[in-house]
């Protein structure tokens, strides 16, 4: 309560004390006539005080675009996370409706593969875009619980991306009568991103996984934002043109000897992208949702910036690799609001 009475009452360097409020209005026992309710006081006035300009101020965010964030913010923590005081980048998307991960990832997909295979007929591009939706679907339910900051090899998951990948090429070999050995390519590249291991750490034949973090050495927030996105970005590439790519030319030709088309490849391509990396790094859906809640004016744009702000400017400490509210008291009384 005493930091709260300096933050919102006494000047800060170069700020003239002219226009703030006065002290004196704790002592009105009209007004505040129970600790309870200078209590209170204090907290509302907060966040007010902590935001305020003064000479040389370049927040980008007023008082009250801080106060509705941060108000959203303690609700997420203490609705959606149950009460927990560790504001984790990557558990945002939990403040959005899984459904709205999913229905995107599976939209995106099953167009891609659809297109992708349409010059072998309406039948096969329908089935093809049905089983590549429900792969963006099972992806968009399965958000990572941890963000990604490295690879690390893996002889079990190795393994069984090489058993996976027999039985898939297996499969793709049977209805090719004409050209086996393309079905056999197609499954030992796509093998390991199909089964059930999907969203389990095998990322690709080579058997590497994604490591996850010590959060309890973890340097900074804003740190494995970088980590996670670098990941993402290998992902990406690894997804898109070592599965996406494959498919793209193995699929037509297993079905009627066609060959892809430039729009199925350039469309296919990303669609495989976006599954694989999302299913694998946290940074995705932190980025879908963080989009999500700025158009629907919860947060700002740029999240992890105004979080970096309100540390600094004391509403907000950091503990490892989360954020937390400067005192649990301040979260609860957000919360309420």
């Amino acid at each position: 309560m005493v930091f709260l009475a300096r933050t919102v009452y006494n000047p800060r360097p170069g700020e003239p004390a002219v226009g703030l409020p006065n002290p004196a209005e704790l002592c009105d026992e009209g007004r505040l006539s129970t600790q309870a309710a200078v209590e209170r006081h204090l907290l509302d006035a907060f966040i007010p005080a902590a935001y305020r300009r003064r000479p040389g101020d370049t927040c980008r965010w007023s008082p009250q675009v801080a106060e509705h964030a941060l108000v959203f913010l303690a609700r997420h923590l203490q609705h959606t996370l149950h009460g927990t005081p560790d504001l984790a980048w990557w558990q945002l998307h939990k403040a959005v409706r899984r459904r709205v991960y999913q229905c995107l990832l599976a939209t995106v997909t099953a167009f891609a593969a659809g297109l992708s295979a349409l010059g072998s007929g309406l039948g096969p591009a329908v089935a093809i875009g049905l089983a590549a939706g429900f792969l963006g679907w099972r992806t968009g339910g399965r958000p990572r619980r941890l963000p990604a900051v490295a690879f690390r090899w893996s002889g079990t998951g190795f393994a069984l991306g090489v058993l996976w990948a027999a039985g898939f090429g297996l499969i793709l070999a049977l209805p090719a009568r004409t050209a086996p050995e393309l079905g056999l390519l197609a499954g030992l590249l796509l093998g390991p991103v199909t089964g059930v291991w999907l969203g389990r750490g095998v990322v690709a034949l080579a058997g590497q996984e994604t490591r996850s973090p010590d959060l309890a050495s973890a340097v900074g927030p804003a740190m494995l934002v970088r980590c996670d996105r670098r990941v993402f970005g290998r992902l990406t590439f690894t997804f898109g043109f070592g599965y996406g790519l494959v498919l793209a030319l193995a699929t037509p030709a297993l079905l009627h000897g066609a060959t892809s088309d430039a729009v199925g490849i350039a469309v296919l391509i990303p669609a495989f992208s976006i599954s694989g990396a999302f299913a694998y790094a946290a940074w995705g859906h932190f980025t879908l949702a963080r989009c999500y809640l700025t158009l629907r004016c919860r947060l700002p744009r740029d999240l992890m910036a105004f979080l970096a702000e309100a540390h600094q400017r004391g509403v907000l400490r950091q503990s490892g690799a989360v954020y937390q509210f400067r005192h649990i008291d301040l979260q609860h009384h957000l919360a309420q609001r």
